[in-house]
């Protein structure tokens, strides 16, 4: 082969590798899957959105709760008797102060060869409500008697505090209550400055037990007002109270009496609370 020639070939050679290398692969068209695909590779990437923040969950605190008994509901003052009516009827409510409840228990003075000697308590925090019915006594209602017992008080602050020390559950139930459920040997004829006895009995909730009771009382009519007393005897063990013991010193006995002193006067008839 000629110079001329091995030139012409080589010149031959170069402008067949140039074509090639300018043919690439055409570009995709913009409508085609392969086009959407590289623009979306291509494409800057759109920021995601920030997730909400979660609230957090507030603490379930539990609420104080205060053992309290409701308040007594009283008796509706019955209206003044028409010509149709036989009989008139009295709403009394007691009177706190003139009237209180005590409660009195032996114990005996170890430290003191075992001498024995009557512990007194007593509170004038009671509320409660009677319906008498001057002419026909024996369809008198009464309502429930509510005693605070968390204010009873001896002559003793020292004993009062020992008292609260083993029965915590006097602050927890601060309140004692007394149902009413039956009449026994009430007088068929209630008048102004008699004298009658007879039995109440009922329900005495003590903490949280319920124990069956029947109160001897003895009442007399005054007027506007009622006085009188009611007396029971109840075991502290049924209420599940622990007996009070100071190894050495003093024993308490089980048995307790309860007595409530009570004045009621007609609920129209007392004075008005002044206002705060």
């Amino acid at each position: 082969m000629t110079r001329i020639a091995k030139h012409i070939l080589i010149c031959m050679l170069i402008v067949t590798i140039t074509g090639c290398a300018g043919n690439s692969a055409p570009s995709p068209k913009a409508d085609t899957p392969q086009a959407k695909h590289t623009a979306d590779a291509t494409a800057a990437p759109s920021a995601t959105p920030a997730a909400e923040p979660i609230s957090p969950i507030s603490p379930i605190l539990p609420t104080a709760t205060t053992e309290t008994l409701a308040p007594v509901s009283p008796i509706s003052p019955t209206p003044a008797p028409t010509a149709a009516s036989d009989s008139r009827q009295v709403v009394f409510s007691i009177v706190p102060g003139p009237s209180n409840v005590t409660y009195t228990v032996d114990e005996l003075l170890l430290a003191e060869g075992d001498r024995q000697a009557t512990v007194t308590g007593s509170t004038d925090q009671i509320t409660g409500q009677i319906q008498l019915d001057y002419d026909n006594p024996t369809q008198s209602t009464f309502g429930s008697i509510f005693v605070r017992v968390l204010s009873m008080r001896t002559d003793n602050p020292k004993r009062d505090r020992s008292l609260l020390d083993q029965w915590p559950d006097m602050i927890r139930f601060p309140f004692a209550m007394f149902q009413i459920t039956e009449v026994r040997g009430f007088p068929e004829s209630f008048q102004i400055g008699q004298s009658a006895q007879f039995q109440l009995v009922g329900t005495l909730n003590l903490k949280s037990v319920a124990r069956p009771v029947v109160w001897d009382t003895t009442a007399t009519l005054l007027g506007n007002q009622i006085t009188g007393a009611a007396t029971t005897t109840l075991s502290l063990t049924d209420y599940d109270i622990p007996v009070p013991l100071v190894k050495g010193l003093h024993q308490v006995m089980e048995s307790v009496t309860i007595t409530v002193n009570f004045t009621l006067q007609e609920a129209s008839t007392l004075p008005e609370k002044p206002h705060t």
